[in-house]
């Protein structure tokens, strides 16, 4: 059986399923067994399940957020101390 090792080479190795099992395993339970080889056949394994699929496929999609209303918060009050410090005992006003 042909298998990608880490570098993205072909190698072929050895495989010792038992496909008669479960073959009968499939049957047993009222499935299908595929045997994918080749590329091709995987590929037709992947349409045939495709069409056997009745519910539709729902994906979750995440999204990461940050609130930052808090940071925003913090910094206003920052600017506003800062400026009442600076009014109070830095900037004078003229009459």
């Amino acid at each position: 059986m042909p298998a990608p090792d880490g570098e993205g080479n072909i190698t072929m190795i050895e495989s010792d399923l038992d496909e008669s099992a479960l073959q009968r395993a499939a049957d047993i339970g009222g499935g299908r067994y595929f045997s994918a080889a080749d590329s091709a056949s995987l590929a037709a394994a992947a349409s045939a399940i495709d069409r056997l699929e009745r519910t539709p496929v729902r994906r979750q999609v995440y999204i990461p957020w940050r609130d930052w209303a808090p940071a925003l918060l913090a910094a206003a009050l920052i600017c506003l101390l800062a400026e009442w410090t600076l009014r109070a005992f830095v900037l004078d006003t003229a009459p």
